[in-house]
């Protein structure tokens, strides 16, 4: 039995569908009794240099605990809960060091350094790993002196803060390892390290398609009422993903046989081919029955052959199935592969390579519906060569679905669900100390980008205090140029996200490191993530290191109005010159009336004329305002671009867009 989310995902923003690499962690320790550390204590862990650095664990109720770490030799008692911490001092920046753990177990870690630690978060272009960006590295890129250590965090969903995350490992930083690190982490990491010559340590807990809301607390968004009652609804177990399947496995045990095994499709074993009925009927999978007309809830069953797509390489072969409403038993060619019960969790099933074959596949799905609509129906675009298209379905058993029983089970979207992964690979870190935070997020959100503009202070101020850390480093990516270069004056989602992602910056002790001149028109993921990795990093040594370096972008100062009715804008800086042949681009004005157009522009150091034979009172301004405003033109002379703006107040076209919570949405 494996009712639980899949634990692979489609993890890329409107692109394809790829699998999210799962890393598995491994120890030095020998099997332990009662003593159990957190997935993050592993061999090659760094820990944060100058602040008090917290170890904490499990072991049997009223157990002493003994931690050496260097100088320190710290003895604590475990709590009702089994669980124990101590602080072990705070040190400088060193190692390798050795730290061991014992009750009547030892742990010993070994390849602890003491330096730099980072948390890297948001969506796919975050979660983009040298390998996906076609990036290789050699030796000579390294340094054996001050090691970068990093560790991926397995992602997981939970209903409330787990205890733990789910796995993973530190790894050194190496021409083998690179690959599997993030591309804007690595280039952050060692631009920070060339500058600091200590040891780096790089936690990144990420997934791509993910909205914010799913990196939030329970308590951050409970106060706004688009996301009151989710919220509600997914605390009111009051446990935790783990302790609910526990409760399933024991509901199970006489609720199979009387009620969801007991139909006449399973009786009959319509799951091998010998044993199937007639009168299938062919569908299109995604679907909804429903929509089809067919009035039902129960069982339903789907087969489809086919052949598998590509060679069959290695032990392990997997399907993945997306969202299936509500519950799912899957045979391939006659051979129970796995199950998933809750309508939002997304199926994805491993099986021996030895199951499958090069052709003639037989795959079996029963979909059983306890109410509302039912069927595979996850959008086409989440689909695969083996999900999507033809299907055949027959119906099965009928149940009334207002008496039959119905077991409490996790149920929710890894990308969409609010507070889903900051319970699972956020808050199990509270104790950890991190220097700051990475973040590259907002795709997801644009279609609610004034939203934005609220939850992004809430969910830095959120992490702030989960951490206890009120002035922890916040620095963050303004979403790139995606698109085709648009025609400036309409109304633009990506815009507007900016704009709410620059709004955070009210807050002190965060940074902006823009990406709208390196991105790519065709590819929502551009490869240029060296240019993005070394702002963010740069913008961390100058505000939390103390480096002297220019790093801000010009700003808007003032705005005053010439003789001839032309509107003269004042930057903070000078621009660095553009080619005479080169007009700029980019500015939109408009009158006291908000009719935004083109505005012919001019250059003078660090001032810009503005004016349009169309507009005869300028008042507003409007810069980059656009998915794609197109090739950048605008530098200071520090080499940093000129961020996109406006000086209007009128409403945006995504005010009255809020979260609403869809069923049958990924």
């Amino acid at each position: 039995m494996n009712p639980q989310l899949p634990i692979f995902y489609p993890w890329s923003f409107k692109k394809s569908v790829l699998f999210l690499l799962i890393f598995i962690g491994c120890s030095t320790a020998s099997v332990f009794a009662m003593l159990k550390l957190p997935h993050i204590f592993k061999d090659g862990m760094v820990l944060q240099r100058n602040e008090a650095i917290t170890i904490w664990g499990w072991a049997d109720k009223g157990e002493e605990v003994s931690v050496h770490f260097r100088n320190v030799h710290k003895v604590v008692k475990t709590d009702e809960t089994g669980k124990w911490k101590c602080d072990i001092g705070v040190f400088a920046a060193g190692g390798p060091y050795e730290m061991t753990i014992s009750t009547d177990t030892t742990w010993r870690l070994n390849d602890i350094y003491i330096g730099e630690v980072w948390l890297c978060s948001g969506q796919s272009n975050m979660q983009y790993t040298m390998d996906m960006l076609g990036i290789k590295t050699s030796k000579s890129d390294f340094n054996s002196t001050y090691p970068i250590h990093f560790f991926n965090v397995q992602i997981e969903t939970d209903l409330i803060p787990s205890g733990d995350i789910a796995g993973g490992r530190w790894q050194n930083l190496n021409e083998n390892s690179a690959g599997q690190l993030s591309g804007t982490a690595f280039y952050f990491a060692k631009h920070l390290q060339s500058k600091l010559n200590v040891p780096i340590g790089i936690v990144v807990s990420c997934l791509g398609a993910t909205t914010i809301e799913t990196w939030m607390s329970a308590e951050s968004l409970l106060p706004l009422d688009a996301f009151k009652s989710i919220v509600e609804q997914t605390m009111a177990p009051n446990k935790t993903k783990s302790e609910l399947l526990d409760d399933l496995a024991r509901f199970r045990s006489q609720w199979d046989k009387d009620y969801y095994l007991n139909t006449k499709g399973m009786k009959e074993k319509w799951f091998e081919s010998a044993n199937m009925p007639g009168e299938w009927k062919e569908v299109q999978v995604p679907l909804l029955w429903e929509d089809l007309g067919y009035d039902h809830d129960g069982e339903v069953w789907f087969r489809k052959k086919f052949d598998w797509p590509g060679a069959i390489k290695g032990d392990q072969q997997s399907i993945n199935l997306n969202q299936i409403d509500d519950y799912d038993r899957v045979w391939l060619n006659g051979s129970f592969i796995g199950e998933t019960f809750g309508s939002r969790n997304f199926r994805g099933y491993f099986f021996p390579s030895s199951l499958v074959k090069e052709k003639d596949n037989l795959l079996v799905v029963r979909v059983f519906d306890i109410g509302g609509k039912g069927g595979m129906y996850t959008n086409a675009f989440w689909g695969n060569p083996i999900l999507t298209g033809k299907w055949e379905m027959k119906i099965g058993d009928k149940i009334n679905a207002n008496d039959f029983p119905k077991p409490i089970v996790p149920n929710m979207s890894v990308f969409s669900h609010p507070t889903a992964l900051y319970n699972a690979n956020i808050a199990p870190l509270s104790a950890y100390r991190f220097k700051g935070v990475i973040w590259y997020q907002g795709e997801s959100n644009a279609d609610r980008a004034a939203e934005y503009a609220s939850l992004f202070p809430a969910m830095i101020t959120d992490w702030r205090k989960l951490f206890n850390k009120p002035n922890l480093p916040f620095h963050f990516v303004q979403l790139a140029n995606y698109g085709p270069q648009d025609t400036l004056g309409n109304p633009s989602n990506w815009a507007e996200l900016r704009a709410a992602q620059a709004s955070a910056l009210t807050l002190p002790f965060t940074s902006l490191a823009t990406a709208i001149d390196v991105g790519d028109a065709l590819d929502i993921h551009p490869k240029d993530k060296e240019t993005v990795g070394k702002r963010l990093a740069d913008n961390a040594l100058v505000q939390d290191y103390g480096f002297d370096m220019d790093v801000k972008s010009p700003q808007w100062m003032k705005t005053t109005f010439t003789s001839n009715g032309a509107l003269m804008v004042h930057f903070s800086t000078p621009f660095k010159d553009i080619p005479k042949e080169d007009k700029l681009h980019s500015f939109l004005i408009a009158g006291s009336d908000g009719k935004f157009v083109k505005a012919d522009a001019y250059l003078s150091k660090n001032k810009i004329k503005l004016s349009s034979p169309e507009v005869s009172k300028p008042k507003y301004i409007r810069f980059a305002w656009a998915n794609n405003p197109g090739k950048w033109q605008l530098y200071g002379v520090n080499g940093k671009p000129l961020l996109p703006f406006r000086t209007d107040q009128f409403p945006l076209s995504t005010a009255k867009n809020f979260f609403h919570f869809d069923p049958f949405s990924f």
